[in-house]
């Protein structure tokens, strides 16, 4: 398995099957999401990541979907700003962008 460091150095490393908490020994760790992406597509083995990075190679069958019945216990992702700017149009335009290609279920407003 290949796993995501998070900023804070913390390994997700756990998943659920069958209502079971999983825990796995990553093969390699890495903060970057297209090192494991390029990892994965070269064989080094399996992961776990967001839809947004692999859309495209699922679409084009570069990569497949493999454990569709386990799932990933994930962390709440957030879009700051301080709430004294205003906000610049490249700002507004990547919040946009999420909001649309994230899944409704995800959005909080």
């Amino acid at each position: 398995m290949l796993c995501l460091r998070w900023p804070t150095g913390d390994v997700y490393s756990q998943y659920e099957h069958n209502g079971e908490t999983i825990d796995i020994e990553p093969k390699l760790i890495s903060n970057s999401l297209s090192l494991i992406k390029n990892a994965i597509l070269s064989g080094k083995g399996i992961g776990v990541l967001p839809n947004i990075i692999t859309q495209e190679s699922l679409v084009s069958g570069e990569l497949v979907e493999v454990l569709t019945d386990s799932e990933v216990k994930w962390c709440d992702c957030y879009i700051l700003h301080p709430q004294s700017r205003t906000l610049t149009a490249a700002s507004r335009a990547i919040i946009e962008y999420f909001m649309k290609v994230m899944p409704e279920t995800y959005q909080l407003s």
